[in-house]
């Protein structure tokens, strides 16, 4: 029992709680949210921690089974941090890094192919051979460079940017969570060397448990905030001018909501910003002869990006665009098709009873201030 009830057993059942609490908090409030890959992190961590939890309680007993479940529990915590660097990336930019992809398919290939390898091939007598070793230092060292890259490179700077941006407490808080974690990954990396001299053993195993507590009290620190605020872990940083909802057949400006900026110079004109998403419209579908319609338009200070139901068009002026900004663009115009679905079929020819609109944007994009103060 006393086995069971270890460091290590403890601080991952912590955090197995603390999924928990996220998952539920997100199914009762946040359906509506356009942050699916981080909801599959958590469901893929709070799956990845039952079987950490099953390890450590030691429910294989042959030790050629543990080792295959370790290497499952990997396999489910890289597809983890798969996800949450989807998270991470959809906040920064529409379109994904191939270069970052490939390297992080790269890592994981490795790190699983690598345990793997140990499961197929293990037997008690050679396991710790010189050849199975090498393997192991690879595996670690792979899953190593997956960490760091996803929570130093891709996570630092994007809570960095959301907390100069806002110059909030709860933004702050996630910048100094990835900080803390990258730390502790980083410390894990370094004593990852082969314990090739005997005096230094007992100085690596402190370091060892200092990275591994800065990791869990990092991303410990993560998971609290994002349980108790939802709406900070996908806080955009940079400005939003405007949206527009323009019905497709009589032009109608439908509704438009006009957003508090930090940069006041790119204040937009509502009568020429409406124009312009109908001119654009008219352009391609009518002049180019395309069924379709334009998704993005991208321009150094200020970009649009668009998205189109049966009944209406919808636009929004930002600074950058981002996944993110796209996949909850698409989810506000299906959501406002089916609420005002009768009347938008009747040609509307006021935009009197679309202010209740304003409600579904709110609900999908919280952090975006109208001028008027209101969320």
């Amino acid at each position: 029992m006393v086995a069971v009830l270890s460091y290590d057993f403890l601080s991952n059942f912590g955090i197995f709680l603390l999924f928990g609490f996220f998952l539920i908090n997100y199914k009762k409030k946040h359906q509506n949210r356009p942050v699916k890959d981080f909801f599959l992190a958590y469901l893929l961590g709070m799956l990845n921690l039952i079987f950490v939890c099953l390890y450590f309680l030691k429910i294989i007993p042959s030790k050629q089974g543990q080792l295959a479940l370790r290497g499952f529990y990997i396999f489910l915590y890289c597809l983890q941090i798969f996800f949450f660097y989807r998270f991470l990336d959809g906040l920064r930019r529409i379109k994904r890094s191939q270069r970052d992809i490939s390297l992080i398919v790269f890592f994981i290939t490795v790190t699983v192919m690598g345990y793997f390898y140990l499961v197929l091939t293990y037997n008690e007598i050679i396991f710790k051979s010189p050849v199975n070793n090498m393997m192991y230092f690879i595996c670690r060292l792979s899953l190593k460079g997956l960490q760091i890259f996803v929570f130093g490179f891709c996570g630092i700077p994007v809570c960095y940017n959301m907390w100069k941006y806002t110059s909030e407490k709860l933004s702050e808080f996630f910048y100094i969570s990835m900080v803390i974690t990258t730390l502790g990954y980083v410390i894990g990396l370094v004593i990852i060397i082969p314990y090739s001299f005997d005096e230094l053993s007992l100085a690596l195993s402190l370091a060892r448990k200092t990275g591994e507590a800065l990791t869990v009290i990092g991303f410990s620190l993560f998971l609290i905030v994002s349980t108790l605020n939802l709406k900070y872990i996908y806080r955009l940083p940079f400005d939003h001018y405007m949206l527009i909802v323009i019905h497709k057949e009589t032009k109608l400006n439908l509704l438009s909501l006009t957003f508090e900026t930090k940069n006041s110079k790119n204040e937009m004109d509502e009568n020429y910003f409406t124009f312009l998403n109908s001119t654009l419209t008219t352009l391609h579908q009518s002049s180019l002869k395309s069924k379709g319609y334009i998704t993005k338009i991208i321009n150094n200070d200020v970009s649009l990006i668009l998205d189109a139901g049966e009944y209406i068009t919808a636009t929004v002026a930002t600074n950058q665009v981002s996944l993110v900004l796209q996949k909850g663009l698409k989810k506000f115009v299906e959501e406002f098709e089916s609420m005002f679905e009768e009347s938008l079929k009747n040609t509307p020819s006021s935009n009197e009873r679309y202010k209740a609109g304003e409600e579904i944007f709110n609900e999908i994009f919280p952090f975006l201030k109208h001028t008027d103060g209101a969320y």
